[in-house]
């Protein structure tokens, strides 16, 4: 199925997020048990999750993107473009910012808000909650 990379826990939901070459694995921590996965990436590597519990971000490193899920259906709702080879990703606290950190070696820095999905009119919201990887960090 391809590569093991980051883990990350949702301690209010017992949730323990997994990349696993082209899904990220769901496993509840109070069974052990796989009880979801997120498909439609080529490579994923980080998994970051907002602090209000409703959307979860993962890089897709061939595909050069950051996916943007709800945590409750565990389905996609939006792509964001980035640099070459998505490989890490943060939320900074008191911005709310999500950075990128990609090891490819472009040298543009900073790309432009992309356009929402506007399906079931959760653009707005999704748009002003996040804040849309408005930096990047890349590799030179």
């Amino acid at each position: 199925m391809g590569n093991w990379d980051y883990l990350t826990v949702d301690p209010v939901t017992r949730r323990l997020f997994i990349a696993h070459g082209p899904v990220v694995q769901v496993i509840d921590l109070d069974t052990g048990e796989l009880s979801g996965q997120i498909g439609g990436l080529r490579e994923a590597h980080a998994i970051v999750l907002d602090d209000a519990g409703e959307f979860g971000y993962i890089t897709d490193g061939l595909a050069d993107q950051v996916k943007v899920f709800d945590r409750r259906s565990l389905q996609m709702v939006a792509s964001i473009p980035t640099g070459p080879a998505p490989r890490s990703l943060v939320i900074e606290a008191q911005s709310r910012l999500l950075f990128a950190i990609c090891t490819g070696t472009e040298t543009n820095f900073v790309k432009e808000r992309p356009a929402l999905p506007r399906s079931a009119g959760r653009r707005p919201k999704l748009a002003r909650r996040i804040q849309l990887l408005v930096w990047q960090v890349c590799k030179k």
